[in-house]
């Protein structure tokens, strides 16, 4: 039987200590799913606390596109930021509202949660806003969808609180 491995993890570090807050790393693991002692190896930090580019103010999330771009929701500074595989700044793009999640799908899109109406925004592949998703029953509980993620099915599962909600959209 073939074991399932992680070949690399990307990870936003908010931290505490101030000389690691606001970079995000990239490590590889040493483990194999469904098998404990895993131990992780920094490959690399990229970026800083601070507004320019290639800098992070309260990274909240992160997501890796299909072409291996790596796109980071800067919720403090109210934007995305693209990285290329190897963590090198490409672009940023500034949102009007505090992005606290992003996933990506397959095709291309991107999906960012936060704006405090329960909305999911659809992003094209260069980040600009071609529809917004309303998620049935977090508009009429005033709740903001906070995190996103997408099934193997194409379906768009969002949280926010009190609850979950599945909503399948294509």
């Amino acid at each position: 039987m073939a074991s399932n491995t992680i070949s690399d993890i990307t990870n936003v570090h908010d931290g505490t200590d101030s000389a690691t807050s606001s970079q995000i790393t990239q490590v590889r693991p040493d483990a194999v799913i469904g098998h404990g002692g895993a131990s992780l190896e920094l490959l690399k930090t990229v970026g800083e606390g601070g507004s320019e580019d290639d800098q992070f103010n309260a990274p909240t999330s992160l997501a890796v596109t299909a072409e291996g771009d790596i796109v980071v929701a800067d919720g403090g500074n109210l934007r995305l930021q693209f990285l290329d595989k190897d963590g090198a700044f490409k672009k940023k793009v500034d949102l009007e509202f505090k992005p606290e999640d992003v996933a990506a799908l397959t095709n291309g899109e991107l999906l960012v949660t936060g704006d405090g109406h329960g909305r999911i925004h659809v992003l094209d592949k260069e980040g600009v806003e071609i529809r917004v998703i309303q998620v049935t029953g977090a508009a009429e509980t005033w709740a903001s969808t906070q995190g996103v993620a997408v099934d193997g099915l194409g379906r768009i599962i969002a949280y926010w609180q009190p609850g979950f909600r599945t909503q399948s959209q294509r």
